[in-house]
Order: C-alpha cells, then structure tokens, then sequence
C-alpha cells in the first residue's frame, strides 16, 4: 500500500558513530579534603571521544579492588565524594570510557594517607646534572632539577625501590631498596657516569655468526647472539680497539679502533670467513731454551699474535693462506727470520723460531762539530759485524748479550778518539760516540846548545765541540812529542820540568783542524 508520512519516517536511514579505540587516559589527577564529608576530585581530560568518566576508590595506601563510586559525563573534569568517612585514607583514580573499552587509569591521588619524602642529587664528575628521571617503583618518577636535586613522597610504610632511569649513564647506586619505610630518607645520591652502547655484527658472507667472542681492549667482552649481534656499554669518551674471534673462523678487521666516542656508535662489523690455526713456540738460543713470552709472531696484513709466559703462540689464517709468519720483539732477533706458509688447508703446527738477546750499540762520529759518513764501525771478537755511519754520522748494531770485544771506527787516512773501546760481557743498551783526531807534534831541546830534553811534561788545556778535553804527555828520549786530540780542538800547550823554564813561539792558544808539526819548546 502507499506508505503514509509517518511510516516513511521510519524507513529513513540513521547513522551511529562507534568509537573504535579507547578514549586517552586523563591525568593530573588531584583530590581534596573539603570538610570531614566532602572530598573533591579534579583532572584533566585528554580525549575528545569519551562517553564517559568513571571515578574509582580504595582505602588509601591498601592493595584492595577498585570499586567505582561515581561517573559523570564527556567533558565533566570534576567530581565530589559525599561518602567519605571522617578522617578515613582514601587513593582514587578516574578512567575514561566509550563504546571501545575503558582508558587506562589516571595517576593515584591520595587523601589521608600519611606520607614520607625521599631525595637526593644526581651528579657525574662532581657536578650536578638535571633533566634525568628517577623512576619508583610504585610507578611515579621524579625528574632531577638544575642543582641535580629530586624529591617524591610515598606512603608510610612502603616497600620498593627508586632507579635512575635516563639513557646514556650508569649509575651508583644501580638503586635504592626501602623496606617498610616510615621516615623521611635525604641523601639518597647518584653519582652519573656517560656511557655509549658499541654495537655491531659478525656475518659469514650474508650469514649470521654466533657465539662470536669480541673482545675489548679496556677489558670485558661481548659475544655475538642467534642473529650474529652484539653490544656492550663502555664508559665514555671511549677510546680502544675490539677484535672478534670464533674456533675455525678468521675474522677480520684486526682490530677495529675506537677514539674518543662520545655517543652511541652501533655498525661497528665484523666479517668470518674459515680459518685455521697456526702455532708455534720461540725460545732462546741459551742452553735451557726457555720459552721468550710477548714475542709478536705477524701474518700478511699487520694482524700479531703474542707469545704467551712460555712462549707459545697460535693465531688464525685464513683458509688456503700464503704468506709469511715473522717474529719480533725489542731486544731479540730471531732464526728463522720468517717462515712461509703455502695454501694453508688445516691446522698447522711446529712453527718455531729461536730467539737471541741483543743489545743495541749506537753512536755518532763527528769532524769537529760536523757529522762524519762512511765510517765502518767494527765490532769484535763473537757476535762481532761491522756497522758505517749515515750522512747524519750515526751508525747502530745489534750486539749479543754478553758480548765481548772492541769497537773501532776507520775511514782511511782519519785518526779518531778514541782509537777503539773495549766491551766486556755488554749487559745494556750503550752509546758510543767517536771524533776524528789530529796531532800536535813538537820538540823539547835546551836554548843553549839545541840538546835534545827528555821527560819534559806537556800540558795541553782546550776544548772540541763544547767539550773540555785536557791532559798531559812526556817527551821522548830523543826530545819529541805527540799530542792527539779531537779535530776542531782549541786550546794551549805547554812544557814544564824541575829546574828548567820553557818557552814556544808557537803562538797560544792554537785552533787544530788539520795536524801540526814542529811545535819547538826551549828549555832554560
């Protein structure tokens, strides 16, 4: 039939707004004891889609149910308690609701309930630090101010703990643990240390390597997990290296180095391949061929093994390594100088080498104040070798321990001082330094008939170089002399004997940078 007005009404379509997730939480919660049966409630409202607000109540400071006692309506951010009892303990939090569900609770306002303060201060190297959040474990937090102070209150009684929680630090204490607390606590401190997380991964190709040990140089270690990860928390500004490493992998870089990182530094990789290990021991060529321990035994590419107390070694290669194994350490050399390895396909073991302490012998031969090149140094008797000076004049040579023998400079047509020194048993590190020589040769005869003067002392008195070089000769039987001293030497010569004055017209003092002869003394 035909539809009246009022059945058309009815057949319109109607369009229903359903809430489709749960209204925010409100927060700020505040309560208030306005006279002994009136208590306010306040809070703010953070959602536009509520239908509703539900305010519930507990006895204060107790674990029992929530029980709600009131609801008001959108946008209501109030409500009064007429039930309360005179000087009763209440804790009361508000939800709000829609057609999705109940928001999570506001914060717990208490009424009643007495409470006790906790503070502190935060500091890190002496000084305070704000911003960083203590979190208590009834769920409230307090944030550290400009001094680095805090304070929160909880109830009489309460059980729990109080945790720094603020990334990039570690903390002493971790926390505080109160149990049954019933007076206020001051000086709850921490003292902040700035920390960074190191973090990175260890793969085989595209594959992810577990149980990979890195570890650091600053001491501890992490190990790698079922994805190949790995992190650690160092003290910052961070500064060393890492090296991952793995039973039957070769693992590379070796190491990764670390300066000064201030801030987190993840991607710090490493990549695996198959390896095998090579080892070996290094003694000392003595009787009792005692292991050497802190020998560095390298590979191709700078990556060292060291030798352990009694001097053995292992480190890895990788699969199918050519190249060579080479030892050093300040103070040794070693036979064989290396070993070469070929297509490594297995463990490999019994690669030894032999140790001998050396000391080094270093100097520089001078001419007057200017270095001289290609002199050989000779090194006698055991052990001995030859060394020549560079064009700077230095020259150095590795003696055995308890070397014994003389060391002499020579270059052909050059006197030097001194001519040669005698070692024995060289038990040290030792410099010896040479110069060139030139010579003063003379005469002692008397005034009178030109007869020749034996035993006459001749003083000489100068220096070489800034260096003071003085001392004394006789003359001959035949009344001749010959001084040595350093080329460059300035200074004085002069003649003495009982009962005889002596004079030269040799002019005084005199500058020696080539030799001199006929260097007449008189005698009267």
């Amino acid at each position: 039939h035909i539809l009246g007005h009022e059945e058309n009404d009815f057949m319109r379509p109607m369009i229903l707004n359903v809430a489709r997730t749960v209204p925010k939480a409100p927060s700020a919660l505040t309560a208030s004891s306005i006279n002994a049966t009136r208590l306010d409630l306040a809070w703010k409202d953070n959602s536009t889609d509520e239908t509703g607000f539900s305010i519930q109540r507990r006895a204060g400071g107790s674990t029992d149910a929530w029980i709600q006692i009131g609801a008001v309506v959108p946008n209501v951010r109030s409500y009064s308690d007429f039930t309360v009892a005179d000087s009763a303990k209440y804790d009361y939090r508000v939800t709000a609701y829609n057609q999705a569900g109940d928001s999570v609770p506001s914060n717990i306002a208490s009424v009643g309930v007495p409470k006790v303060n906790v503070s502190g201060t935060i500091t890190s190297a002496g000084l305070p630090v704000s911003g960083l959040l203590v979190s208590v474990s009834d769920g409230q937090t307090a944030l550290t101010d400009v001094t680095g102070a805090y304070t929160y209150s909880v109830p009489v009684g309460f059980t729990g703990t109080s945790t720094p929680i603020t990334y990039g630090y570690q903390y002493s204490p971790a926390a505080y643990t109160y149990t049954s607390l019933v007076a206020n606590k001051t000086a709850q401190d921490f003292t902040a240390t700035p920390v960074i997380t190191l973090s990175g991964r260890v793969t085989v190709g595209a594959t992810a390597l577990a149980g990979a040990t890195i570890t650091f140089s600053s001491g501890g270690t992490a190990t790698t997990d079922a994805s190949g990860n790995y992190s650690k928390v160092l003290v910052a500004p961070y500064t060393g290296t890492l090296v991952a490493t793995k039973a039957g992998y070769f693992i590379t870089p070796i190491p990764i180095t670390i300066t000064a990182a201030t801030a987190d530094m993840p991607g710090q990789n490493f990549s695996a391949v198959t390896g095998f290990v090579v080892s070996g021991k290094v003694t000392a060529n003595t009787a009792n061929g005692a292991g050497i321990p802190g020998v560095a035994v390298a590979i191709a590419g700078g990556y060292t093994s060291l030798t352990d107390a009694t001097g053995a070694y292992s480190t890895v290669v990788p699969s199918r390594y050519s190249g060579t194994l080479t030892p050093s350490k300040v103070g040794y050399t070693f036979t064989p100088t290396s070993i070469t390895l070929n297509r490594i396909a297995a463990n490999t073991t019994g690669q030894n080498f032999t140790g001998r302490a050396i000391w080094p012998v270093t100097g520089t031969v001078t001419t007057g104040v200017t270095p001289l090149a290609g002199v050989t140094v000779t090194f006698s008797g055991t052990g001995g070798g030859t060394a020549t000076t560079s064009a700077a004049g230095t020259y150095a040579f590795n003696a055995v321990a308890n070397w014994s023998g003389t060391i002499t400079p020579t270059l052909r047509g050059t006197l030097f001082l001194p001519a040669s020194v005698t070692v024995a048993n060289l038990a040290a590190a030792r410099t010896q330094n040479f110069s060139t020589a030139q010579t003063i040769a003379g005469t002692t005869r008397l005034a009178s008939n030109n007869s020749n003067v034996s035993g006459v002392t001749l003083t000489y008195t100068g220096t070489a170089g800034g260096v003071t070089f003085n001392g004394t000769v006789t003359s001959s039987a035949t009344g001749t002399f010959t001084i040595t001293v350093p080329t460059g030497w300035v200074g004085t010569v002069s003649a003495a004997s009982t009962g005889r004055t002596w004079s030269t017209v040799t002019a005084m003092p005199m500058t020696v940078n080539a030799n001199v002869a006929a260097v007449a003394f008189r005698g009267l």
